[in-house]
Formats: C-alpha cells, structure tokens, sequence
C-alpha cells in the first residue's frame, strides 16, 4: 500500500507543477497582451544613388540625409537607380513612404531628387542632392 500511496503523491505533484506551469504561461500571455508596441520616433531617410556610385559617395549622402532629418543615428534605406527613369521612379516611391529625408547621390540620383523637390512631391520629406 505505501508504493500506491507514493505513486499517488507524485502524480498529484506532477499535475501541480503542469497546473502551475500553464497559469503562469497563461498570466504571461495576458500580461503580453496587454503591452503596447514598442515604438521608436526616429525619422527614417534614404539614399538614391545611381549604380557605380562608389560607397563612400553614398555614405556621404546618407550623412546629409541624417543632418537634415536631424537624426544622426537614424539607419538609412539605399536605392540604387540603373537610369534616370529608375532613379525617378525610385524618388516618387519614397515619397509615398514616411521619410523625413531623402539623398541623392550620382547624376540621376542627384536628378531625381531634385526634380521631386522643385515638384513639392512628398509633403515634410527633406530632398537633399549631394554632389
């Protein structure tokens, strides 16, 4: 009868510790739920570079872009432009996007973005050509 009763006493154990398990699992997931996303306020930017345009030339630009956001520690999205079509192409999808600045590096980058700033396309962004 002891074993029996041994037996019993460790399955009970073993229902509690599940038991335990999921209210805490379950606790957790509600304590989750409730959290708001984490957000972060930084402006994004962008480069729109022509293709060949040496990296050190898109740095720069990316840099621009951070000065006149006013974000310097903001990551930058680059797009490369095959031509001056792409290049505006490229320009008309960004302002679409929520960028604070947009750089232009290379001739049809440069072009691109000067082009969508004397235009007014993209209300708030910061079109800068850098040369």
């Amino acid at each position: 009868m002891t074993r029996l009763k041994s037996y019993r006493g460790r399955r009970l154990a073993s229902v509690g510790v599940a038991v335990a398990l999921a209210a805490g699992l379950a606790s957790g997931a509600l304590a989750a739920g409730d959290a708001g996303p984490q957000t972060t306020d930084a402006p994004r930017i962008a480069v729109v570079a022509t293709v060949g345009t040496p990296a050190s030339e898109i740095e720069r630009a990316a840099a621009a872009a951070r000065d006149a956001a006013g974000a310097p520690g903001a990551e930058a999205t680059i797009r490369r432009a095959g031509g001056t079509m792409d290049a505006q192409a490229q320009a008309a999808a960004l302002a679409a996007g929520d960028f604070a600045a947009v750089a232009g590096v290379g001739d049809a980058g440069r072009a691109a973005v000067g082009q969508a700033q004397s235009a007014g396309i993209g209300a708030g962004i910061h079109w800068v050509p850098v040369r």
